[in-house]
């Protein structure tokens, strides 16, 4: 436990040397989300209930709560794992795995309670105590799953303009593909029956469903787990390859 307290301590330092930029893009994302995104789509989806602007309130708190996770992930990960050092320190693969797995998740659930800030002082939509901690119930997978994603990207990508392009796609299919502004019962069915069972897709459509009152599915929440369990041993035996070579 104090291995993974020194990994996190040293990334948190980092973090602090930039304190007023972070907090400035933790503020400014979700906002930004709601006046580019669900301002002008609220004009084409009049006859929805809730009306549209809460109902994108779901997918702004997924989207930029999974969004800055990978992004600062992938700094957290070329400042852990991409160094020599590594090698050299007697840090099993574990440590590293669930250090950044408690940085993923703290990045990741600061990002959510600070756009629902946001969005409830716009919208006067505000959640009531048990639906948030439900939230984070599904959330928190989702999270997770996002910086297996952000370790397997970094490691895929050695090129910043590969890189780059992968956190565009990552960025337009977040927003685009897995209704976070699209319902997506407006797509067809295939499609549809197919992203529900994806672990980003799952997580924004449960989140919409606890908005609009509606009942949750815990199978979608158990599909992101087993997604999750899959990476975890995938990423477990990268990082295993990564001190061994």
């Amino acid at each position: 436990m104090n291995i993974i307290y020194a990994l996190l301590n040293k990334e948190i330092i980092k973090l602090k040397r930039s304190i007023i930029f972070y907090i400035s893009i933790f503020l400014l994302f979700p906002l930004l989300l709601y006046l580019f995104y669900s301002i002008p789509l609220s004009l084409v989806f009049k006859n929805m209930k809730p009306i549209y602007m809460v109902w994108s309130s779901g997918g702004i708190w997924v989207l930029s709560s999974l969004f800055l996770t990978y992004l600062l992930s992938d700094l957290y990960i070329n400042n852990c794992y991409n160094n020599e050092s590594m090698k050299s320190f007697p840090i099993l693969s574990y440590h590293y795995l669930f250090a950044g797995y408690i940085y993923a998740l703290v990045i990741g659930l600061t990002e959510f309670i600070i756009s629902i800030i946001i969005t409830s002082s716009i919208t006067s939509y505000y959640i009531s105590i048990i639906h948030f901690f439900k939230i984070i119930l599904i959330l928190s997978p989702a999270i997770i799953m996002i910086y297996n994603i952000s370790f397997l990207i970094n490691k895929i990508c050695s090129q910043s303009f590969s890189k780059n392009i992968s956190n565009i796609l990552i960025f337009l299919i977040l927003s685009f593909g897995m209704g976070s502004f699209i319902p997506l019962n407006l797509f067809p069915e295939s499609y549809m029956n197919l992203m529900l069972y994806m672990p980003f897709a799952s997580t924004i459509y449960n989140v919409q469903n606890i908005i609009s009152n509606e009942p949750i599915f815990f199978s979608l929440l158990f599909s992101s787990i087993f997604y999750v369990i899959i990476f975890t041993l995938l990423n477990y035996f990268a990082i295993e390859n990564n001190i061994a070579n």
